[in-house]
């Protein structure tokens, strides 16, 4: 070392002055290099983080926003299904409902002269449950019967509507009619 000491005092200012911008030059690369770079090579990978993870974000709030129009189509999904099986009785409610259709047909004016269930017929999801009557009344009170049917919260469909044998009591005809009421359950796990 001492020899380099030497060397360098045998040196001309000039030559001193540039050997020394030159060591600080080497330091400062040399930190540059060996503590700011990496610095810099984080902050880049931080940078690029922070840019995914507002991409993500972005992203949840996107999915955030149409959640709430999701939960409320949900909603109106579920309100729709519990309308849909107001419709469609469970098996508890057939005779319920049975006693429902003859009390109708009773407050139509209506003599009910055969009222007999027939064997369900299970399709898909759901099973018809017909019943076949035959009632005593005028034009009238059969068709108000028909209509209080159509306004049950229950499906019923009447078909195979026969009228005949009109006859003329208490000042108004009287009509036998005969036809298939059917009504429809929900099938519960197909039983």
């Amino acid at each position: 070392m001492d020899k380099f000491l030497e060397e360098v005092a045998k040196l001309g200012a000039q030559q001193k002055i540039a050997g020394l911008v030159g060591a600080v030059i080497a330091i400062i690369a040399a930190s540059y290099y060996g503590g700011i770079a990496d610095t810099l090579e984080l902050i880049d990978e931080q940078a690029e983080t922070i840019e995914s993870q507002e991409a993500q974000l972005v992203k949840l709030e996107v999915q955030a926003r149409d959640r709430s129009r999701y939960m409320k189509e949900v909603a109106r999904l579920k309100q729709r299904l519990r309308e849909a099986e107001e419709q469609l009785p469970k098996k508890a409610e057939v005779p319920k409902l049975l006693r429902d259709i003859s009390y109708e047909a009773q407050q139509s004016g209506l003599q009910i002269a055969r009222f007999e269930v027939q064997d369900e017929r299970k399709q898909g999801e759901f099973a018809k449950v017909p019943v076949s009557m035959r009632v005593t009344g005028s034009y009238h009170e059969i068709a108000v019967f028909f209509d209080r049917l159509s306004k049950m919260s229950r499906i019923v469909n009447v078909a195979d509507l026969k009228m005949t044998s009109p006859q003329f009591i208490n000042k108004k005809i009287v009509l036998t009619s005969s036809f298939d009421a059917t009504t429809y359950r929900f099938l519960e796990n197909g039983k």
